[in-house]
């Protein structure tokens, strides 16, 4: 829901003005799209890190020292996927009376993949099992999604003007 949000306050202030704006600048619309998922992954980024001391201090996981170093990177890509899935479907909601309850409704089936993979890397290394195959499901959605807006943004910029 936190990235959600992030995706949503990120689109709000593209207005038809702003747009135009954009486009007489001559911003390409895949750029708009990335350093927007840059700046909410980012901010996602650190609220998971924030989440995820919160839960270390109130539930004291037992991991082996050298797993929580881990972590990091399931955490850098759960962030990616999740604020490129939410900024995608930020942008194909653009201008719609039903955005603020379409966009979760999009979003939500869509990340499964993401919660999937992140929960059961946690798990794995909590038994200290491998955790290659979650991390590769971690990339393969965030690359996926990213690849999926870069692709479709000017597209999208051109049926919501």
């Amino acid at each position: 829901l936190f990235g959600m949000q992030i995706a949503l306050r990120l689109s709000a202030g593209d207005t038809s003005a702003r747009k135009d704006m954009y486009a007489l600048l001559g911003v390409d619309p895949a750029a708009r799209f990335i350093g927007r998922c840059m700046s909410g992954t980012l901010l996602m980024f650190g609220f998971l890190v924030v989440l995820w001391l919160s839960v270390a201090m109130l539930y004291d996981p037992v991991m082996p020292a050298g797993a929580r170093w881990v972590l990091i990177p399931v955490t850098v890509l759960y962030a990616v996927g999740t604020t490129a899935l939410a900024t995608l479907a930020g942008d194909l909601t653009t201008g719609m009376r039903n955005r603020s309850s379409l966009a979760p409704l999009l979003v939500a089936p869509l990340s499964i993949p993401l919660v999937v993979a992140a929960s059961q890397a946690w798990d794995s290394i909590d038994r200290g099992a491998v955790i290659l195959t979650w991390i590769l499901v971690l990339i393969a959605s965030a690359l996926g999604l990213v690849v999926a807006g870069v692709s479709i943004a000017r597209a999208l910029e051109e049926t919501t003007r």
